[in-house]
């Protein structure tokens, strides 16, 4: 019977624990806010966002690949919350997803060369997103 108690009470402190952690109201992306810096060029998409607090939001970028596949080069730091990198070739064929990791890299799947897109998703991230998309 004590048991039980103390695992209750344990889970009942832990609920209010984790409540207490996701207390900020969810934000968007905001260049001003989170120092939003991006390169777009043909072969070479490099993005950066600091402070992000609590963001949900979705993002797309238009990137010209000359090559049918693509180096994924990470270097994000996201301390709660998360998301993903989505890479579609010309055809909308999803060649690469990842969540945001810090110091991984790894190559796509072959697409089509032409207009991709590289999708950003933040599920309730808080922290910083740093990501190189360009040629192999």
């Amino acid at each position: 019977m004590r048991a039980r108690r103390s695992m209750r009470s344990l889970l009942v402190w832990l609920a209010i624990g984790l409540a207490a952690g996701c207390e900020d109201p969810a934000a968007v992306l905001n260049a001003a806010e989170q120092g939003i810096t991006v390169s777009n060029q043909p072969g070479h998409f490099h993005i950066t966002i600091h402070w992000l607090d609590n963001v949900i939001d979705d993002t797309s970028f238009t990137w010209v690949s000359p090559d049918s596949q693509a180096k994924i080069v990470h270097n994000s730091l996201v301390v709660h919350g998360g998301g993903h990198v989505n890479v579609f070739d010309a055809h909308g064929v999803l060649v690469a997803t990842s969540p945001f990791v810090y110091e991984a890299d790894s190559l796509s799947a072959k697409g089509a060369p032409g207009n991709w897109t590289i999708q950003f998703q933040f599920l309730a991230a808080t922290g910083s997103v740093d990501v190189l998309v360009e040629q192999p």
